[in-house]
């Protein structure tokens, strides 16, 4: 979900010992290379020192996050029949649904998780219903993977690489969304409703991925071998629940 702040017209308005870093990256398509290499600047910090942030003046539309979540709000509102249709064990399925409800009536998180890039690959297997869905869901993917190639390449450029050094990839990869409803007196909701969507994106799900070589010398070796998110999606199942990370299967002995 979005929020809105007041802000400056750059840097990370959150100074406070370990607040969230919140970023104005109104100026990253500045004409000026000045004014984006400030923000530049800013994301690179943040992804030093926290590994995380928030962005203000992203560019995507209230109207779009507001419809997306009244979307996705209309669907966790469905009875649990139609919802049902889109169950499925496979996590490797393009759309799925599940809660974690025992006796699908107790209030208990539930969630929708579909592929969206490229839009007209996907967006037929998407629920018909709400009406709306398709056409309201799919405006804001298509605003939020143009902030996702927007972000990446601000990152990249922190690194020292081409801001364009993933643009392809990324365009032509992997857009996975995941809604998530947690109703009214679910354990991690409180007295309210909460409803977030999340959008993850990477290369194509088969794509191996790694540090770029422009990064790498004598001073600076590999520590990570390359993967994919086919590879993450083969961990999951017989890990997860051992509370295993992913990323630490990917580290390389030095010794």
């Amino acid at each position: 979900m979005a929020s809105h702040h007041k802000h400056q017209q750059r840097g990370a308005a959150a100074t406070a010992p370990g607040a969230l870093p919140v970023i104005n990256i109104g100026r990253l398509g500045d004409k000026d290379p000045a004014a984006r290499a400030l923000v530049v600047q800013d994301i690179a910090r943040a992804c030093r020192d926290r590994g995380c942030f928030q962005v203000v003046n992203h560019g995507v539309s209230k109207s779009a996050m507001d419809d997306a979540l009244e979307a996705a709000s209309e669907f966790f509102d469905m009875p649990a029949e139609r919802k049902a249709a889109f169950a499925c064990a496979d996590i490797r399925s393009p759309v799925r649904y599940d809660t974690s409800s025992k006796d699908g009536i107790s209030k208990a998180r539930s969630f929708l998780k579909h592929y969206a890039n490229p839009l007209d690959h996907w967006v037929d297997s998407w629920p018909t219903q709400p009406a709306t869905y398709r056409k309201k869901m799919g405006t804001y993917a298509v605003e939020i993977q143009r902030l996702s190639i927007q972000l990446m390449g601000a990152i990249v450029q922190g690194l020292g690489l081409c801001p364009m050094h993933l643009q392809e990839k990324l365009g032509a990869g992997l857009q996975f969304m995941a809604l998530n409803n947690y109703p009214q007196g679910a354990s991690r909701a409180g007295d309210t409703e909460r409803i977030s969507i999340a959008s993850i994106h990477g290369a194509a799900i088969d794509e191996k991925v790694g540090c770029a070589e422009e990064l790498v010398d004598e001073r600076h070796p590999r520590m990570y071998r390359e993967s994919s998110f086919h590879d993450f999606l083969d961990f999951l199942p017989t890990n997860v629940k051992a509370y295993r990370r992913f990323v630490e299967t990917l580290k390389i002995d030095s010794a």
